[in-house]
């Protein structure tokens, strides 16, 4: 089986034991692919998450905050990984490539 079949099989399982008296067949079926880095990116997470693990992708990008109607520019310095998570105590961070993707000059 491979990974992504492995996280829609997590996915599906979770969905159901949500909605207990539901019939399985009208729940829809999980899509996931690995087509570009932010979609991989959301898998991993999914996968982390729905093993038990604490999972979170860092985003060095700006907010909208409705109430001021202004970007917020983000904290996080240049060349923070994709990924954080924590497994048996111990922080993993993780930086997704696919393709073409290069590191930043700061990563390497």
């Amino acid at each position: 089986m491979s990974a992504l079949q492995d996280i829609r099989q997590l996915v599906d399982a979770r969905k159901t034991a949500l909605k207990p008296n539901f019939p399985t067949r009208c729940i829809p079926r999980s899509k996931y692919n690995d087509k570009d880095a932010n979609v991989l990116t959301r898998c991993v997470v999914g996968y982390f998450n729905l093993s038990g693990y604490f999972a979170t992708r860092l985003q060095p990008t700006e907010t909208y905050h409705e109430d001021i109607n202004w970007y917020i520019p983000s904290q996080q310095g240049i060349g923070l990984p994709d990924l954080l998570y924590i497994v048996n105590g111990c922080a993993v961070v993780v930086e997704i490539k696919i393709g073409k993707d290069r590191p930043p000059e700061v990563q390497k």
